[in-house]
C-alpha cells in the first residue's frame, strides 16, 4: 500500500491526465502550479455566457481550482476570479461557489462540469433555497419561467465515465 505522499502523487497524476483529456473549447483548463503531472492549481476558463447582474452577461468567466492537501477526502478549493462574481444564487459575491454535496469519489472533471452547468443556470444544478446571493435568487424566482434560463445553451461535453477499478481502488486505500 502506498504511503500518503505516494498516494497523493497517484491521485494528482490521475486527475491531471483526466483534466487534460477533458480540456475543450467551452472549458479551457490550464495548469498553474506544480510540475506536470503533479499539478495542484488550475486556471479554468469557462467560455460560457452567464449573468453578472440582472441585465448583463459575461461570455468568459475565469476560475481558480486548487487541489488541497486534504483532497480527495475534502473538496478542492474553487473560486471565480472575475469581478463581479457571477450573479447567481449559488455564488457568493466574493466568487466562491456553493457546489452542494461532495464525495471523495468525484473527479475534478466532474466537479468542473457541475460548475459549468451551474454557470449556464441549468435548473437541475440549482438550489432555489440557497442563501449565497439573495438578490440573484429572487431574480431567478421572478424569471425562471420567462425563457431567459439557461442563459447559455452550448452543449458541454460530459465527463468520461471512470473505469471500474481505476478510481475506486486509489481512493479507498
Amino acid at each position: 500500500m502506498p504511503d500518503p505522499k505516494e498516494l497523493r502523487k497517484i491521485i494528482l497524476k490521475f486527475e491531471y491526465e483526466a483534466l487534460m483529456r477533458y480540456n475543450n473549447p467551452i472549458i479551457e483548463i490550464e495548469p498553474l502550479s506544480g510540475e506536470a503531472p503533479y499539478i495542484e492549481e488550475y486556471k479554468i476558463t469557462f467560455n460560457i455566457s452567464t449573468y453578472i447582474d440582472e441585465k448583463t452577461k459575461r461570455d468568459k468567466n475565469i476560475a481558480c481550482l486548487k487541489v488541497t492537501t486534504e483532497y480527495p477526502h475534502h473538496p478542492p478549493f474553487f473560486i471565480m476570479l472575475d469581478k463581479p462574481a457571477p450573479f447567481h444564487l449559488l455564488f457568493w459575491e466574493n466568487g466562491r461557489w456553493n457546489y452542494g454535496g461532495w464525495h471523495s469519489g468525484e473527479s475534478l472533471v466532474s466537479f468542473i462540469y457541475r460548475a459549468a452547468k451551474t454557470l449556464q443556470f441549468c435548473p437541475e444544478y440549482n438550489n432555489l433555497w440557497s442563501t449565497c446571493n439573495h438578490k440573484a435568487a429572487q431574480f431567478w424566482r421572478e424569471n425562471e419561467n420567462n425563457g431567459i434560463f439557461s442563459c447559455d445553451t452550448q452543449i458541454i461535453p460530459e465527463p468520461e465515465k471512470p473505469r471500474e477499478s481505476a478510481r475506486t481502488d486509489i481512493r479507498d486505500r
